[in-house]
């Protein structure tokens, strides 16, 4: 049979450690993947695998895939669509829906059989909740009258913090590691254009991260070591990444037409969803690698437009198993860090009460 385009959805898991290796000009990583078919788009992954999303047949479900293949679904009520975007180590859930026969979307935590709605009290165009760490510290945005997105942070006793970038606008609050350490995406204006970039934010102090000297990069997730997940969007290039240590790491899903990463968990497995060109289905299996700093890394003074030649980000398991005999293409990653990051300090606004942990 040729090779067909399947029209599914697929998601890959992979875990990666902070150490790379270079070529002289190139990053070069060899990854092993954990290809499965999900039930839907991948939103989320905690460290047993477990993966969260929506279902590709129902928009109004959410899927849970545990690691063993089992999958179980549920709504949000009287939803009609239901977006689990992020899952912790203790089975809680967070996300997002839209309720029938509404435009303005809320967010929600799930525990166990226990469903709480979330919108934030400044929403007026709707709330979503895009991550949470161990101490169910969530983070997300919220839609002003104006139709902008504010981030903020949310302590599980209710508290909220304010996250808006300082002298930008559209501030996206996308992953939280269990130190409290915030990623996501912002932008800034320059004659009368809006330029994305990413975020770094731990205790009032904000870094700003630039895959390239063109806008359109978001830091999505991050884990317990400080590697962070993101993607890089301009004009019709979208390339997903890592980033630790200063330093960038190109990654790409075997056969996949593209690759859109989604999150990391707190100790580095990673999850994607892409399509893909095979003919059948194929298995790639998973070598743990367990992540070896915690150290949090700002970004540094570039490299002003020389090759990155050394510097650690991820190392990725050197084997890929695939079922069926095909061997993916092999792939050299180059990484360039341009721009000098930009760091700001200042009081975040309180809503409530003293915060817990995380």
């Amino acid at each position: 049979m040729s090779h067909l385009r399947l029209q599914t959805i697929l998601a890959t898991l992979v875990l990666c450690s902070a150490t790379l290796s270079y070529s002289q000009q190139y990053a070069q990583a060899s990854c092993a993947f954990n290809l499965f078919q999900a039930p839907g788009l991948v939103g989320g992954v905690n460290d047993f695998r477990t993966t969260v999303g929506q279902s590709s047949s129902n928009a109004a479900l959410g899927f849970i895939r545990y690691s063993g293949g089992n999958v179980s679904y549920f709504s949000a009520p009287n939803a009609a669509s239901t977006n689990p975007s992020g899952r912790n180590d203790g089975g809680v859930s967070v996300g997002f829906y839209t309720p029938q026969g509404s435009s303005i979307r809320k967010g929600f935590i799930l525990q166990g059989s226990t469903f709480t709605s979330f919108a934030h009290p400044k929403a007026v165009g709707g709330t979503l909740l895009t991550a949470i760490n161990k101490y169910n510290s969530t983070v997300g945005l919220y839609f002003d009258s104006a139709n902008i997105p504010h981030g903020f942070k949310r302590y599980s006793n209710g508290g909220l913090v304010s996250l808006n970038y300082p002298g930008g606008s559209r501030t996206q609050a996308l992953g939280i590691n269990d130190y409290g350490t915030v990623v996501g995406s912002f932008v800034t204006l320059s004659g009368g254009q809006e330029f994305g970039h990413g975020f770094l934010y731990h205790g009032g102090t904000w870094a700003q991260v630039d895959y390239s000297t063109n806008p359109g990069t978001s830091l999505d997730a991050i884990s317990n070591a400080n590697v962070v997940v993101g993607h890089f969007q301009w004009l019709s290039t979208y390339t997903s990444f890592l980033y630790a240590n200063g330093v960038f790491k190109n990654i790409s899903v075997p056969n996949a037409d593209s690759t859109q990463v989604t999150d990391i968990s707190a100790n580095g497995v990673i999850s994607w969803t892409f399509p893909t060109r095979l003919s059948g289905s194929r298995t790639l299996r998973l070598r743990m690698v367990p992540p070896k700093s915690r150290s949090l890394h700002w970004p540094s003074t570039p490299f002003a437009g020389r090759w990155l030649s050394q510097g650690t980000v991820c190392f990725c398991s050197p084997a890929i198993e695939i079922g069926g005999g095909i061997k993916p293409p092999s792939r050299r990653f180059g990484a360039i860090l341009f721009g000098a990051p930009r760091f700001h300090t200042s009081a975040s606004t309180t809503f409530a009460p003293p915060m817990p942990r995380g």
